[in-house]
């Protein structure tokens, strides 16, 4: 668990944690809403967040457990009203929201010890800033990763002719 910071920085890209420590038994994704306000919700697009939840629910090549939001408003139950269509039950009863007054010992019992997270949330870990810097520098060291990951997918062609090639390619695909 005391990781499990590390385990969630990485996991901005789970390709690039997945090369580096291999599979894992499951993520417990944490999101601080400090700060976020209606303005913010209102940049998004119905159709972006549609994508987002069928990435993170379909493909995403990570096994969520448990998605843990905090410092959360009242406006949030109206988000939720509008982003209920796009998830699946089961990851909805994933979804646990921490309130901003609400008392998180139960949380630091059963869920994320408090040495797995920063002062902030209550931890003894460093400071969020300072674990962003080490984000940045994991990130930094993932480079040939990304660089190698990068050249193995499908640049030869240009975009229409890559299109129309696996257009070509699924017209002649036999299925059994």
């Amino acid at each position: 668990m005391t990781n499990m910071i590390l385990h969630i920085i990485e996991a901005t890209d789970p390709d690039a944690c997945l090369s580096k420590r291999g599979p894992q038994p499951g993520f417990i994704f944490l999101f601080d809403m400090q700060g976020v306000k209606l303005g913010h919700l209102t940049r998004v697009s119905l159709s972006t967040l549609r994508k987002f939840f069928q990435y993170v629910q379909e493909a995403m090549p990570v096994r969520m457990r448990e998605i843990h939001v905090f410092n959360t408003e009242p406006i949030l139950d109206k988000l939720l009203l509008l982003i209920r269509p796009f998830m699946d039950k089961k990851f909805f009863d994933m979804i646990k929201f921490h309130h901003k007054k609400e008392d998180l010992e139960k949380f630091y019992e059963t869920v994320v010890p408090r040495s797995a997270l920063p002062p902030d949330h209550g931890g003894t870990l460093p400071d969020t800033q300072t674990l962003h810097k080490k984000c940045m520098q994991t990130l930094k060291s993932l480079e040939p990763y990304f660089r190698a990951e990068e050249e193995q997918r499908i640049n030869a062609l240009p975009d229409k002719k890559r299109d129309k090639a696996m257009e070509k390619a699924f017209k002649n695909l036999d299925i059994d």
